[in-house]
């Protein structure tokens, strides 16, 4: 890790953050005064980005690649959510505790942008834009954790798989297809279910018309009613 920071550490993110709607209310005084401080730091497939208990100094912004979120329990994992371009992590350690409230793992290689929590809460106090833009986002990261806890809670194999494949359609890779680096492994500790629970969903999805699978490619042939499966779970 050391060895990382200090070979990336003159690499600038400023420009690719201020194209994100959170970053790009930033004056050029603000940006003057972040310019120079953020570490990009490339992240190889299923390392740690940041461990659950951790200190946390730093919010991070996904620069590249796809991340899962999630926290981790004696015996189990619960995937909170993934996330990619465009993304913050750490916010809901800027004004409570001060460790990672979960991990963050990639599900392939990643870029991501270091900034100090320090600067950050520096730049909330003197731009009242950027500190509801962050807000906002917090909003919809909560949000979507109470859609996450039904899906999980409430909805049966058919009714999580369909919401996976709405969130990789809509969220992750924007088109209804794609070709995705999550394995059956990974679907099936998203959705939580056996792997070969999984490859039976899979197959009635097939058969029903709803999606093609190939390898790694992913068709939604049928939207409407893949929502349908979504909503009634």
């Amino acid at each position: 890790m050391i060895d990382r920071f200090m070979v990336n550490s003159k690499l600038d993110c400023i420009g690719e953050m201020k194209d994100h709607l959170v970053f790009s209310v930033l004056t050029e005084e603000d940006v003057s005064f972040i310019q120079g401080k953020q570490k990009e730091i490339p992240y190889r497939k299923g390392e740690y980005i940041c461990k659950q208990g951790s200190f946390a100094s730093q919010i991070m912004y996904i620069k590249k690649g796809v991340v899962k979120i999630f926290t981790e329990h004696p015996e189990t994992n619960i995937i909170l959510t993934l996330e990619t371009k465009g993304a913050l992590i750490g916010l809901p350690a800027l004004y409570t505790s001060k460790v990672f409230p979960y991990s963050v793992v990639p599900f392939e290689d990643a870029v991501i942008c270091m900034i100090d929590i320090q600067d950050f809460q520096l730049l909330m106090r003197r731009n009242s834009l950027f500190a509801i833009e962050v807000v906002k986002q917090l909003n919809d990261y909560t949000l979507r954790s109470y859609d996450r806890l039904h899906c999980l809670t409430h909805k049966q194999l058919h009714g999580r798989f369909a919401d996976i494949l709405l969130c990789l359609m809509n969220r992750i890779y924007f088109g209804h297809h794609f070709t995705t680096t999550l394995s059956r492994r990974d679907l099936s500790e998203l959705t939580v279910m056996s792997t070969e629970s999984l490859s039976r969903i899979i197959k009635y999805f097939n058969d029903e018309g709803i999606i093609k699978i190939s390898g790694k490619e992913i068709e939604i042939l049928d939207k409407d009613r893949l929502f349908q499966i979504s909503k009634l779970g």
